[in-house]
């Protein structure tokens, strides 16, 4: 059975939560503080972190770096009451897989962790579709080893980011509606706000941006969507 380990500082919350869970076929673990989540996770190993960002003794966002440290495949939700994108976009940047904003909705929260556990499984992490290449100006995206380069540089990318480049690169130079991208990138019955895919875009750009080659822009237009462009496109 899938092994859960729950970071949550509130009696209350950590009950409802481990409930929702336990009834949903996980099984789960409860640390009450920062420290004790540190120490749980290396006497039993989880196969998915739920992980408050505010917690005592140790804060949530000094936990995440610290576990990322020692194990960078391990699937985290961050869970916070701040939702400001800057919030959501520092908690991406430091290796959360995905967050849930409190309060939560337990069919959102349990889609969300069954999503990044999906992503992180073997299976999960191979390229979907036909096994051909993809190729726009100078990003390459080799299906078959589930690899993208830009300029031959190699892309440091999660499944999650190299399943939203596929979806571009099929149809490069071509405004994308977000509900489409979404459905393909997380799955027809994935529950996301549109903030979710602004900064997983954002993510992804950061990472483009660091190969140090051009390779062009992500272009976004109210009511029509999201597309990958040439620099003059």
């Amino acid at each position: 059975m899938t092994r859960v380990l729950l970071i949550e500082d509130d009696p209350s919350i950590a009950e409802a939560v481990q409930v929702l869970l336990a009834r949903s076929g996980y099984t789960v673990d409860v640390a009450g503080s920062g420290p004790a989540g540190w120490q749980a996770l290396h006497q039993r190993r989880p196969d998915a972190v739920l992980l408050d960002l505010s917690l005592p003794g140790l804060h949530g966002v000094e936990l995440l770096q610290r576990l990322r440290e020692v194990d960078d495949k391990l699937p985290i939700l961050a869970l916070t009451a701040d939702s400001s994108t800057q919030r959501l976009v520092q908690v991406l940047e430091l290796g959360a897989d995905d967050y849930v904003i409190k309060p939560y909705r337990g069919p959102e929260l349990v889609a969300r962790l069954r999503a990044a556990l999906r992503r992180a499984s073997p299976g999960g992490r191979e390229m979907p579709g036909p096994s051909a290449p993809l190729a726009f100006g100078s990003i390459r995206l080799d299906r078959a080893r589930a690899m993208a380069t830009v300029g031959g540089v190699a892309l440091d990318t999660s499944p999650t980011e190299l399943r939203l480049l596929e979806v571009f690169l099929e149809r490069p130079a071509e405004l994308l509606p977000a509900t489409e991208i979404t459905r393909r990138v997380w799955g027809p019955k994935a529950c996301l706000d549109r903030s979710t895919l602004r900064v997983n875009l954002y993510r992804l750009r950061r990472k483009l941006d660091a190969t140090g080659v051009a390779w062009g822009r992500f272009r976004h237009r109210p009511g029509f969507g999201w597309g990958l462009f040439t620099a003059e496109g």
